[in-house]
């Protein structure tokens, strides 16, 4: 199994004080900007938005209280290819990377989903080379070895769902039972 280190590199922010921070906020809501007249046409009903309802509430979101917490209240969720129009989901292996603290689980438990799937990729440097290992050790805010967990994409795609994301090298399962995770590949 091919580990892999990540170290965490904390953001260097300029302190801002609380008053600074609230008069900005504030004179960014008065100017409105790109954000007041995406709102602005989102917020419109009837024919003239042709945005979903889910994507005025983002929208919305957004304005009132910035992308981060947006994201948090309603994740967005991956584009997954229609099965109609399925690209050839690979029936060799995937590969999938996870914190090494959670072997123990995985091994018990499987690849649940944390959100709503369980992302894979067909090719192991993918996420290196997208900067997602990184994203990823930025978010837990600690050093991280990621372990990369080899999947029988063959023996999965026969009994659950499986599908290609509308990235390249991307493809999403709702889980992942530890039968089908071979724990001896290199």
């Amino acid at each position: 199994m091919k580990t892999y280190f990540v170290s965490y590199q904390p953001e260097k922010k300029r302190q801002i004080s609380l008053k600074e921070k609230l008069g900005n906020f504030i004179a960014a809501r008065r100017r409105g900007g790109a954000y007041g007249a995406a709102l602005k046409t989102a917020m419109q009903s009837g024919e003239e938005s042709d945005g979903a309802p889910a994507d005025r509430m983002r929208t919305a979101l957004c304005f009132l209280f910035g992308g981060k917490i947006a994201s948090r209240l309603l994740p967005e969720k991956p584009h997954v290819i229609p099965s109609d129009v399925q690209a050839e989901v690979p029936t060799g292996i995937l590969f999938h990377f996870t914190p090494a603290e959670k072997l123990k689980k995985i091994q018990k438990q499987g690849l649940r989903p944390k959100n709503e799937l369980v992302f894979l990729t067909d090719d192991v440097d993918y996420f290196l080379k997208e900067g997602y290992l990184q994203w990823k050790t930025q978010e837990r805010r600690k050093d991280t070895v990621f372990c990369a967990l080899t999947i029988d994409a063959a023996a999965l795609r026969k009994t659950h769902w499986l599908r290609a994301l509308d990235r390249p090298h991307e493809f999403a399962a709702n889980d992942v039972p530890p039968q089908y995770i071979l724990w001896d590949a290199r």
